[in-house]
């Protein structure tokens, strides 16, 4: 099982070397469509390695951390990170409105004096 892992990781490290400089190289050649082919083959490669891992019967956040590790030694570091700084701003949402979706109002009114006695 751990030489198992040990491929994967190495796998995950040359596939992304490898899909992102063929998106850097397509991207760059295609005058139609300008960063979003990049983007999606970063966010195709993150999902990609994070199910893998489920298969692996590793966890799906340890798949994405690895593909964030991966994508981190890939010399289009600055490319990677300006383009998906728009999703990243959209799933930040998400997740804050999720939160806001969780929380009781009866629970914040019945207990608003000891959530502001930790919060301040």
């Amino acid at each position: 099982k751990l030489a198992l892992v040990a491929v994967f990781l190495k796998a995950s490290t040359f596939l992304a070397t490898h899909i992102i400089r063929a998106a850097s190289y397509a991207d760059g050649n295609l005058t139609t469509v300008k960063g979003e082919l990049f983007t999606l083959s970063v966010v195709a490669y993150a999902l990609l390695v994070a199910t893998v891992s489920d298969e692996l019967s590793m966890s799906i956040e340890a798949g994405a951390v690895l593909a964030g590790i991966a994508l981190f030694k890939s010399p289009y570091v600055p490319k990677v990170l300006s383009s998906i700084q728009s999703i990243t701003s959209v799933f930040g949402g998400m997740y804050l409105t999720s939160l806001g979706m969780i929380i009781s109002p009866e629970f914040v009114w019945r207990e608003a004096g000891s959530i502001v006695e930790l919060v301040c």
